[in-house]
């Protein structure tokens, strides 16, 4: 190893588009740059909108590496080989893709590699056999669902016992593996992003319910649309609330169509995505995540971060288990259980007292999942392999 102190690692995620596990990493290269590391990130391609770092030194307009900047910078490298060079059989392509990430790691000589998802972690640790590189890889969603076609679930069952590190989320994710891998892994928690970090809102709550997050099938806005519609039907006392949705994607038009069909539209409000989001929901009365599948809710994270009153469905592997002491700090329903969700709707919307009591116990999760504390768990985990 080059410097004990100030060690070079390389993090290896297919782009920074803005996602979950793309913001934990620009995070972790944030931390470690400022901690005095030399810190590279390696993704296969560029992809607007991306998460930024003040101190990369590519155009986050473009993509484009800019060189020869004074001082020291976030490195950025691609690792997508020309366009020209993949004009072969799968298998051949499979080799140039795998060959240039190996001359990447020959190149860039790091003491650590860290990866994120799926066919990333596989790579990482096919590229640096015998190159002596400790790898540590990151399963960032649940594992089932991450590794769910053959050509990347059989591959990790056989290879993830050969990296160095297997870092999960969750107890329910450790045990999806073989024994083998398991041995080598641990749980760390994410930390949350500092803007969720104050104090709880002590004014008058909005009569609003919010979600936050891309629209899709698994993420269930639908449901809570229609759990919203019952809860709206069946107590006429709630009639001045409305649901907020924040966030776009795929199943957007569906929901929008869906709201029209059940008159809803003066009740549930499209806010697409936005920044600044803590201080758009901090005031909120409820707020709702309903995904079938998450490998660690950053979204409820945030949101009970600020002390918001949060019903989450119990979904797989268990993170919101691992988060939510049910009726402590908030409410676990079944996962697509629409009359669950609807009851525990109500009973938030009609018990502002409740509310607060969920809400005050929520924030303290600031305590154990504040960035300081997370990342220094990081740091430790990956001084634990150096060589």
């Amino acid at each position: 190893m080059k410097n004990k102190e100030h060690p070079k690692l390389c993090l290896y995620i297919g782009s920074l588009h803005k996602g979950g596990a793309e913001h934990v990493i620009v995070n972790l290269a944030d931390y470690f740059f400022h901690r005095g590391w030399d810190v590279s990130l390696v993704t296969t391609y560029f992809k607007l909108p991306e998460y930024t770092m003040e101190e990369g030194d590519w155009d986050p307009e473009t993509g484009i590496v800019q060189t020869n900047l004074p001082g020291r910078h976030v490195h950025r490298i691609y690792s997508d080989p020309a366009p020209e060079n993949l004009n072969g059989s799968r298998f051949h392509n499979f080799r140039v893709r795998a060959d240039t990430l190996r001359q990447i790691w020959k190149d860039e000589k790091p003491d650590v590699i860290l990866s994120f998802i799926g066919s990333n972690n596989v790579m990482s640790i096919l590229t640096t056999r015998g190159l002596n590189i400790p790898v540590a890889i990151s399963v960032r969603a649940d594992p089932a669902e991450e590794y769910v076609q053959a050509k990347t679930r059989i591959p990790a069952m056989l290879l993830f016992s050969r990296a160095d590190l297997v870092i999960l989320q969750t107890n329910g994710a450790k045990a999806y593996f073989p024994k083998a891998v398991q041995e080598k892994s641990i749980i760390l928690p994410n930390s949350i992003q500092p803007d969720f970090i104050r104090p709880r809102f002590a004014g008058t709550r909005t009569k609003r319910v919010v979600m936050v997050g891309r629209f899709d099938e698994n993420k269930s806005q639908g449901l809570v649309i229609r759990a919203f519609a019952d809860v709206l039907k069946r107590n006429e006392t709630l009639s001045s609330w409305v649901l907020d949705l924040y966030g776009d994607g795929p199943a957007r038009k569906d929901c929008e169509d869906l709201t029209k069909e059940l008159s809803l539209s003066d009740h549930v409000l499209f806010e697409g995505v936005q920044e600044g989001i803590a201080e758009k929901i901090q005031d909120a009365g409820v707020f709702v995540i309903a995904s079938k599948r998450e490998g660690m809710p950053n979204a409820l994270i945030e949101a009970m971060s600020l002390g918001l009153a949060c019903i989450s469905t119990d979904s797989t592997p268990g993170a919101p288990r691992d988060l939510i002491r049910n009726g402590e700090n908030g409410i676990l329903v079944p996962v697509d259980d629409e009359k669950a969700m609807a009851d525990a709707l109500e009973d938030l919307m009609t018990d502002p007292d409740k509310c607060e009591k969920l809400g005050k116990e929520a924030i303290r999760i600031q305590e154990s999942q504040n960035p300081g504390r997370v990342n220094a768990l990081w740091e430790k985990a990956l001084r634990s392999i150096l060589r």
